[in-house]
């Protein structure tokens, strides 16, 4: 009796019948209702089936069909497929989401076999692959997919040797100073002190490169740094690339490269490529010195156990012991630098950094004396307003001759953090004004530093009083205030009066009381010494008014007439009938004259 045919549901499902279900899902729901035997299980743990004799039938004329459609002459079969399950058949092109649930454990903790089987049965407890199934794919996914699974499991890793890199990071560079890129990274030497930071600077076109030791990176060592590479170099970088650590972004070296005029260029967080050359300088050190130096710790975790361990067993302690000190430490970089780094020639520009710094087609900015460059890379105290003390920085006043042109003014203060006695002062269009001193902080004499104060002060009032002297000479005030006064007057003037006609019947009228005028004490022509040009407009209109009056009939106190007709022969009234270009009163009576 013939052995009925037993077949894994999956691949009956690839099989595609007529009549039956396409999916395993389906083909187990058929299975269910028609009571399929269960004969056994393949490998890989799935159950086989026993089939009945019409369906075993029809199975072995697909597979025939199937082998025919593949089968070539002998002369090739390009067509042939490989030997196992056809493609699109196993367990992870029915499963596609657990399938995803692997690729991300692996991406994530690249987690063995055992421990994904383990986290896959909370959620895919029916359908669970079996674990020598879950190996080879594990297997074939690190291999076909490995660029994928590194870009999340390890960005520094896959960025260092899969990401691409076409071009030069230097292309954008034509001479030399044009961009330097700064950057700090942590010393492999234990120093007498402990662990201390290097901090580097390198021109990208040149390659000329200078490092230094400092405790941490701040801003008062990034700001030497770029001081140290000015002062040996001679020239100012036009822009600074650096990363985003505090002591690259802070307002101290912010406000340092506007006044140097350098441009600060922060790099995006974790894009340690776009400063590629310091990185590749700190690297370079680190091969070729940082092993012999006494202290030495390892460039990772494994090289200082392994460090440990051998010192452990020469001194009975696995411990390092600093032998070196910064100062010492800061000459071998300075050594291996200059004497050799920038003497040899380097793969990619042919040429060394010095003799290629000397051969740039452009000639870089110079850079400022010592003093100078010490002002300019101070750190940044605050913004303030000169007073009459000076200016008051924690709880002292600092003072300077030159400040009294700027008492009231907004200033830009800094210092030396080696001098707490002197501060930089800058205007608000950073212009350097003065180094302001404090006479307590920095040792002068209390006495003589006020003294010299007053001194100056007097000296710069007399300068001012000179200065206002001279100025008066080219322009009199009280003569433009008579001015002002005198045009007033002669718009004023030019308002017409008209007074009422006198009626051919009228009686005569009393004698209109006018206000009493001060008299002379000489003669009549006597007049106060000096008068505003509106008072001299009012004695005109009454001395108008008066003489008219009169000689209308009208009846006018002996004192007012008389003082009426002595000032229409003063200067002051024809001087002001003549500007007004008016005709003077005029009288057929001797000034003298007595009513």
């Amino acid at each position: 009796m013939a052995k009925p045919l037993a077949i894994k549901l999956a691949d009956l499902a690839a099989l595609e019948l007529e009549g039956l279900p396409s999916t395993r899902q389906g083909l187990n729901a058929l299975a269910a209702r028609a009571g399929w035997r269960v004969a056994g299980q393949a490998r890989g743990g799935a159950y086989l089936y026993e089939v009945t004799d019409d369906l075993a039938e029809a199975i072995k004329q697909a597979r025939r069909e199937r082998l025919a459609a593949v089968r070539l002459p002998n002369s090739g079969n390009l067509n042939r497929r490989r030997a196992g399950r056809p493609k699109g058949s196993d367990y992870w092109s029915f499963n596609p989401d657990v399938a995803d649930a692997v690729r991300l454990m692996r991406m994530e903790f690249k987690d063995p076999a055992t421990t994904i089987l383990e986290k896959l049965t909370g959620q895919f407890s029916s359908r669970l692959p079996h674990l020598r199934t879950l190996q080879r794919f594990i297997d074939r996914i690190e291999e076909e997919e490995l660029v994928a699974l590194e870009r999340v499991r390890n960005p520094d890793l896959y960025k260092s040797k899969y990401r691409v890199s076409l071009g030069r990071a230097d292309g954008g560079e034509t001479y030399a100073h044009e961009a330097w890129e700064l950057d700090t990274t942590p010393t492999d030497v234990l120093l007498i002190g402990g662990r201390f930071a290097i901090l580097g600077v390198i021109d990208r076109w040149s390659r000329r490169a200078r490092m230094i030791i400092a405790p941490s990176e701040s801003a008062q060592s990034v700001r030497a740094l770029l001081a140290r590479a000015a002062h040996d170099w001679g020239a100012l970088p036009g822009k600074i690339i650096v990363d985003n650590g505090s002591g690259y972004v802070n307002t101290t070296v912010k406000t340092a490269c506007e006044l140097l005029g350098i441009g600060h260029q922060p790099c995006l967080p974790g894009s340690p490529e776009r400063k590629p050359f310091v990185e590749r300088l700190f690297g370079t050190f680190t091969r070729a010195r940082s092993a012999m130096i006494p202290g030495f710790v390892g460039h990772n975790v494994a090289d200082a156990q392994r460090l440990r361990s051998r010192e452990k067993k020469r001194s009975g302690l696995a411990e390092i012991i600093a032998s070196v000190t910064p100062e010492e430490f800061q000459a071998i970089l300075d050594a291996w630098i200059i004497g050799v780094y920038e003497a040899r020639e380097h793969s990619t520009t042919r040429q060394s950094p010095l003799l290629r710094a000397m051969s740039s087609p452009i000639p870089a900015r110079a850079a400022p004396d010592a003093d100078e460059l010490k002002r300019l890379l101070s750190a940044f105290v605050s913004s303030s307003v000169v007073g009459k003390r000076g200016i008051r920085w924690k709880g002292e006043n600092y003072w300077h001759p030159m400040l009294i042109e700027h008492l009231g003014k907004p200033v830009h203060v800094r210092r030396d953090e080696g001098d707490l006695g002197m501060l930089f002062v800058f205007d608000d269009q950073n212009n350097f004004i003065c180094d302001a001193i404090n006479w307590q902080r920095s040792g002068f004499s209390e006495q003589e530093f006020a003294l010299a104060a007053n001194h100056d002060q007097k000296r710069w009032e007399r300068e001012q009083s000179a200065l206002n002297k001279a100025r008066k000479r080219n322009f009199n005030i009280e003569e433009a205030k008579q001015q002002v006064l005198m045009r007033d007057a002669e718009a004023a003037g030019k308002l017409a009066y008209f007074q009422p006609q006198k009626p051919a019947s009228a009686k005569p009228v009393p004698a209109v009381a006018l206000p009493p005028l001060p008299r002379a004490t000489a003669t009549v022509h006597t007049l106060p010494a000096k008068r505003s040009a509106a008072d001299i407009s009012d004695q005109v209109r009454r001395a108008d008014s008066i003489i008219a009056r009169h000689n209308d009939g009208f009846a006018i106190d002996s004192d007012q007439l008389k003082w009426a007709q002595g000032f229409v022969t003063t200067a002051s009234y024809r001087s002001f009938k003549a500007a007004q270009k008016q005709p003077a009163q005029r009288h057929n009576y001797p000034i003298n004259h007595r009513s």
